[in-house]
């Protein structure tokens, strides 16, 4: 199976994340881990697996090669098996909690193409990226953004037009026209 650890990194945490406990995190109103603010600091290859040992390998025994800080508060353990079954825990002041994760998400964590098979096969990374998609979009003034914005709004009002001009600048009567070569 594959270990992966993920810590947030410090610069990218503007919401004070790093070392809070599970329940501070969902005082905040997290579901899961916001995986935009973590790193994939460490991986590595191992038989058996368990959060605890994890722990103690990376505190008490850490690997030379290891660049990440002892395993702490807030970090998240990942194990992939061969299966490609995933599980994910959360440090916390006393033990571990299981949670979902979307490592997808992370800056580092992989090429394009494994992210884009990460997600194919999980309806929730699905939904997720599409989620991280529209949050990202609608934040976001430039004018690409703009268009995906209304994009966006015309899909979730059910406006095909409104679709339509958002994706290309036509109404849907003007494309219709423009296909019969007739005037509008």
């Amino acid at each position: 199976m594959t270990v992966n650890i993920y810590q947030i990194i410090h610069e990218s945490d503007a919401i004070g994340l790093i070392f809070r406990t599970w329940s501070e995190f969902e005082q905040q109103g997290h579901r899961r881990p916001p995986a935009h603010l973590y790193d994939r600091v460490y991986s590595y290859q191992t038989e058996l697996g368990t959060p605890e040992g994890v722990f103690h390998r990376f505190n008490v025994n850490l690997p030379a090669d290891y660049k990440g800080r002892s395993l702490s508060i807030s970090d998240v353990v990942e194990f992939i098996w061969d299966t490609g079954e995933r599980s994910c825990f959360f440090c916390d002041r006393i033990g571990f909690h299981a949670i979902e994760f979307d490592s997808f998400l992370v800056r580092t964590v992989m090429d394009f193409s494994e992210r884009l098979s990460l997600i194919k096969a999980d309806r929730s990374a699905c939904e997720t990226l599409m989620d991280e998609i529209i949050r990202r979009i609608v934040s976001d003034d430039n004018q690409p953004s703009r268009a995906g914005r209304a994009l966006i709004q015309a899909f979730i009002d059910n406006k095909p037009d409104e679709m339509l001009v958002a994706l290309c600048g036509w109404e849907l009567k003007s494309l219709i026209a423009f296909a019969f070569e007739e005037e509008c």
